[in-house]
């Protein structure tokens, strides 16, 4: 029972209560002006005359004060059914809207597993090419990591130097098209990386032909429906959906992404392409998804190559680890 549910419990209860006492009052008037009558009007005797001013007076006397005590509780006991009957409506509204939810929801399931059975390439398709995505992705941020000190040299944070790998990784890092999209992504110092780096991508290509052409097209919807459908849960009303109840929507998305999968997504969000996932604007960690409903905590140590993915999501409470005094903290301010 959520707050405004016992809020509303408790005016129900305390309307009856109120009733009650007023009720009981009444009685006891009752009670009492027949006490006061009957030794006003003398000792009952049957064969005399009824006193019809006396039983007039002490039906007006009835009248003006139990009379109203009934009617004062009367109307409490009405006031407590409409909220009763008002409590269970919003009960009855709310449950038929937590069931359109939930309808949208496997809708939206339903339409991501869709768009994970329905990538290919020459060799792989379905969930089966997530594992060829994560080692190309694996390879494209270990040549970034080969040219550490050259990134370094011109200013590269881990961040950045783990946004180019994504990119190169995205859209590709040989061929004239996917180098004139690269150009177009205000990468640090392009032309020295397309000079000291690219070559390098061209090298590893020509041996592995399935690597570095792009995965634009294959993951740019994956990304974007997994994205809105977490945010459509994200969204939902924190007065009618409560954050455990959110989590456990989200938990079932999680259900659905291989580890490979999650690798994908936590280097899609600490790029410029997916920033959106895990904005980290101080004081505002309602906003950081991946981080609030633990979208990545089925990742291993050291499944995640030359970066290790864990020192950028430090509160995400992984499996097989305890909660943190900071991951405790932070559910206690998720809504």
């Amino acid at each position: 029972m959520n707050k405004k549910e016992s809020s509303s419990e408790e005016l129900f209860n305390k309307y009856i209560k109120i009733s009650n006492w007023i009720i009981a009052l009444g009685i006891m008037s009752v009670i009492f002006a027949l006490v006061i009558f009957l030794v006003k009007v003398g000792p009952i005797n049957f064969n005399s005359n009824i006193n019809l001013s006396a039983f007039s007076s002490f039906g007006s006397f009835l009248s003006g004060t139990s009379g109203v005590l009934f009617s004062l509780g009367t109307i409490f006991i009405v006031l407590a059914s409409y909220n009763r009957q008002l409590v269970y409506q919003k009960k009855q509204d709310i449950a038929n809207h937590k069931s359109e939810i939930e309808s949208r929801f496997f809708n939206l399931l339903n339409i991501q597993r869709s768009n994970s059975q329905s990538m290919f390439n020459s060799e792989y398709e379905g969930r089966n090419i997530f594992f060829h995505l994560h080692q190309e992705l694996l390879k494209s941020l270990a040549i970034i990591s080969s040219s550490n000190s050259f990134l370094e040299k011109e200013g590269y944070s881990e961040k950045e130097k783990i946004s180019l790998a994504v990119l190169c990784f995205y859209y590709g890092a040989v061929g004239s098209n996917s180098t004139s999209i690269l150009e177009k992504q205000q990468i640090k110092s392009y032309q020295k990386v397309e000079t000291e780096i690219l070559p390098k991508f061209r090298n590893w290509k020509n041996n592995n032909p399935l690597f570095f052409n792009g995965n634009q097209t294959r993951l740019g919807h994956y990304y974007r429906h997994l994205y809105q459908t977490v945010k459509f849960i994200d969204n939902l009303d924190s007065n009618i959906f409560s954050y455990r109840e959110k989590y456990k929507y989200i938990k079932i998305i999680r259900a659905q992404l291989t580890t490979q999968e999650q690798v994908l997504i936590a280097y899609n969000s600490l790029s410029k392409l997916g920033n959106t996932w895990e904005p980290r604007i101080p004081n505002e960690h309602n906003k950081d998804l991946i981080t609030k409903y633990n979208l990545i905590k089925n990742i291993p140590k050291g499944f995640s190559g030359s970066f290790e993915v864990r020192d950028f999501y430090p509160d995400i409470n992984y499996e097989e680890e305890s909660k943190t005094d900071k991951r405790k903290e932070l559910e206690e301010s998720y809504k």
